[in-house]
């Protein structure tokens, strides 16, 4: 009788053990951007993951000290590229008071460097997942693999070990195309947000296959030309539809390549108000689509202000880099029936993120005498704008014109109208990462990596970096691009030392904002201590090509080999190997 007594105990204390009733470890998981939330594939994105520890009693005691977050690590489908965790130089990072203690394409994890920074019954914390997405042949829903907490203080109640486990957390999706740009023209090529009545405008879709095999037949969705309550009005517009064109035609688009979709529509002289072409995108048949995309809103009047923005690049107007000087010209425009007298514009306003400096003008003059009906007259200004990334820094600017004002404009005037860029511009540049940032003097075989970053407004070509005194370079270099999300190593050194793409597609690429990374090995650091400057020359492929210099520090310290690996010291192993 006692042993069944005994038995029945035993049986009852395991049950105990693993009955869903006491899940007692758990986590709270919330994902910023929301769930679903849809990104271009082949794009670098950012997602946080709050984490709160949702732990009951018996185990409301205990405190997450690691937590670990995978990517599946595979796809299927002609072409597919998985989704990886980005790795390198600062490509993750934890939050404050923990260690990023592994990372690699598909697993991340972070510790947190004392009981302090544990993360206690009740509480969050946030961590920043930095991702490239991958591609496929049509659009797909992913999630991350897992998140693994470890607990402080013995095993979860519900797990029978320190660690809980939520499987399939998250989720967004991967989009096989991209409207990178959704612009209203003046059909000739010329961006506008204002049109003067009675005159044609085109608003351009422009294309991107961002997925891993060639599109056909791709369309505008859900209209083709775009209707009801795809369009968007204020006031009266008589947009006559026209025609619609694609470029190439038809619209079949290789792997990365981008194309358009213009859609060309009419005006009448009477019209007065605003077009927005909204809630549109690109498909072909139902699983190969792009996010929905707005166009810019075209206001159309019988006297219009338009502004357009150009940089001093030659043959690439758009590129303006930081201390830049920017041309704005503002064209007004009459077509109310009957010329306008005394035209006088005020100051330009700027806005965004970078930052405009003072405006010199406007010129030829501060006061146009006449515009007669039909005709146009301009003011024109220059600034100076600057902003470095990351993120692209971005500007506008607005003004407004009075017209019919007294003699010479001195006062009065009847009317103002607004004007403004017609679209909105930003600032071009480069950021250069290298790592280690630090070294110590008198070290052999030395190994520095530059991690490069496009945010220019075309593709890197070459880079060149001029090797202070002191550095003995060693003549072993190599290079790891990411033009378009699909690395490779082809980008040949020469001399002291230039690294050139092989080929047009294997470029660094402006778009997403790519990067490649750049190892050096020197047989010798410097024996003085102090900052060193790799002065790195970027060379694009714009057709009067943009040469850009970017300072990039290296601190040599003393002497110091208390450390493995941080002094003078050298791993037994071939650099090239190790990446």
């Amino acid at each position: 009788m006692r042993n069944h007594i005994l038995c029945f105990t035993i049986i009852l204390s395991v049950f105990c053990l693993h009955s869903p009733a006491q899940a007692n470890c758990a986590l709270g998981i919330a994902q910023n951007p929301a769930l679903a939330t849809q990104f271009d594939m082949g794009s670098n994105q950012s997602i946080i993951y709050t984490i709160t520890n949702s732990n009951t009693a018996p185990d409301a005691g205990r405190s997450i000290t690691v937590l670990r977050f995978r990517m599946t690590g595979a796809c299927s489908g002609a072409g597919c590229t998985n989704t990886v965790f980005r790795t390198g130089a600062g490509a993750q990072t934890c939050p404050a008071g923990w260690n990023l203690t592994s990372t690699t394409t598909t697993t991340v994890t972070c510790t947190a460097a004392a009981a302090a920074n544990y993360i206690t019954q009740g509480n969050s914390n946030a961590f920043t997942l930095n991702f490239t997405m991958g591609r496929s042949s049509a659009d797909r829903n992913e999630t991350l693999r897992d998140i693994r907490a470890t607990y402080s203080g013995g095993n979860c109640s519900n797990t029978g070990s320190t660690r809980f486990t939520v499987n399939t957390p998250g989720s967004w999706t991967l989009k096989s195309l991209s409207i990178t740009l959704f612009q209203t023209t003046d059909c000739a090529g010329t961006p506008i947000s204002a049109l003067t009545s009675g005159n044609n405008f085109c608003v351009v879709m422009t294309v991107k296959n961002n997925s891993s095999v060639t599109q056909n037949g791709i369309v505008s969705n859900p209209t083709n030309p775009p209707s009801g309550a795809n369009i968007s009005k204020t006031g009266t517009v008589t947009q006559g539809y026209i025609s619609t064109t694609n470029n190439p035609n038809p619209l079949n688009l290789a792997v990365g390549a981008s194309g358009t979709i213009t859609f060309r529509y009419s005006t009448v002289g009477t019209d007065e108000g605003t077009i927005q072409f909204v809630n549109l995108n690109a498909r072909t048949g139902a699983t190969v689509t792009s996010s929905n995309a707005n166009s810019n809103i075209l206001t159309v009047s019988r006297l219009t202000v338009g502004i357009a923005v150009k940089g001093p690049v030659a043959g690439n107007p758009k590129c303006v880099f930081s201390g830049d000087t920017a041309t704005f010209t503002m064209t007004v425009t009459n077509n109310t029936g009957a010329a306008v007298n005394n035209v006088k514009p005020s100051a330009l306003n700027g806005f965004g993120t970078a930052t405009i400096g003072a405006f010199t003008g406007p010129t030829p003059s501060a006061c146009i005498a006449s515009i007669a009906n039909g005709g146009t007259g301009t003011f024109i200004w220059t600034a100076t704008v600057t902003g470095t990334p990351p993120p692209k820094r971005t500007f506008w600017v607005e003004g407004t014109v009075n017209y019919n004002m007294t003699a010479g404009c001195a006062s009065g005037g009847t009317t103002s109208v607004t004007g403004k860029s017609d679209i909105t511009e930003d600032v071009d540049g480069y950021t250069v990462v290298p790592a280690p940032a630090t070294t110590y003097e008198n070290s052999t075989n030395k190994e520095l990596t530059g991690t490069f970053t496009n945010y220019g407004c075309a593709d890197i070509n070459s880079v060149a970096i001029a090797i202070p005194g002191g550095w003995t370079y060693g003549g072993d270099s190599y290079s790891f691009i990411d033009p378009t999300g699909l690395a490779i190593e082809t980008w040949v050194p020469s001399g002291t030392v230039t690294f050139t793409a092989d080929a047009p597609g294997n470029r660094i690429a402006a778009s997403s904002n790519r990067a490649g990374e750049f190892h050096l090995v020197f047989s010798q650091t410097p024996s003085a201590t102090g900052a060193n400057t790799f002065n790195v020359v970027i060379t694009d492929a714009s057709a009067t090509p943009n040469i850009t210099t970017v300072p990039t520090t290296v601190t040599v310290n003393a002497f110091d080999n208390s450390i493995p690996g941080s002094g003078n010291y050298t791993l037994p192993k071939v650099w090239r190997e190790s990446y």
